[in-house]
């Protein structure tokens, strides 16, 4: 009888084990979608013209000789830059909030 009833205790707690690690797998597949639709914001290609003038200021002040080859935006008014100076053979990658400060990209 003894026998008996640790069996069922014992699968009792696999079961209870088991929902547990099914409920943590769903958690985590939440927050995977989460990260995913936000590198999805996209930044849209917009005229060297029309970035903000406090950018265009960090830019001048932060990259000494530097200059902006392309600008995309994007829906927060966040700004991707693609900027070159003349001891550069590629184009550095930098993002800037509408206010000219540099952020991190949101991925």
């Amino acid at each position: 009888m003894k026998k008996l009833i640790t069996c069922c205790a014992i699968l009792g707690l696999c079961a209870i084990s088991s929902i547990k690690a099914q409920e943590k797998g769903k958690e985590n597949s939440v927050e995977i979608m989460s990260e995913e639709s936000k590198e999805q914001e996209t930044f849209q290609p917009v005229d060297v013209s029309q970035v903000p003038a406090p950018i265009v200021a960090a830019v001048a002040s932060d990259f000494k000789g530097a200059k902006i080859t392309k600008a995309y935006k994007n829906s927060k008014d966040e700004y991707k830059l693609e900027i070159k100076t003349g001891t550069e053979s590629t184009p550095k990658t930098v993002y800037a909030s509408v206010e000219g400060k540099w952020i991190k990209p949101s991925a």
